[in-house]
């Protein structure tokens, strides 16, 4: 966080020019909303649960995109994460019932 700060008050996009999160996906929120505020590129690592492995059972698919994470991700640009509806409000159990954080 210093070294954000840091770069942020000097206006130096040398100290960070990318941030990669992973982590529970309440950080991973707080991540993105820094970043996206901070005007800083990140890729952050998204977790669902994933049956299949191969995009064909469709549980790790993320509203409304429509993208699955087995397979187009897990790892996704901040600028598609923030499209994400569900991205630090829910996620879905092995049946797809959501779950709020």
């Amino acid at each position: 966080m210093q070294l954000l700060e840091r770069s942020l008050k000097e206006k130096k996009s040398a100290f960070v020019d990318q941030i990669f999160a992973c982590g529970p996906e309440r950080m991973l929120k707080a991540v993105s909303d820094l970043s996206f505020e901070m005007k800083i590129p990140s890729q952050l690592s998204l977790e669902r649960y994933m049956k299949c492995g191969f995009g064909l059972c469709g549980n790790c698919v993320v509203d409304p995109l429509g993208i699955r994470l087995c397979t187009d991700g897990p790892v996704v640009r901040n600028d598609i994460a923030r499209k994400i509806t569900e991205f630090g409000k829910y996620c879905r159990d092995d049946l797809g019932r959501k779950h709020s954080f």
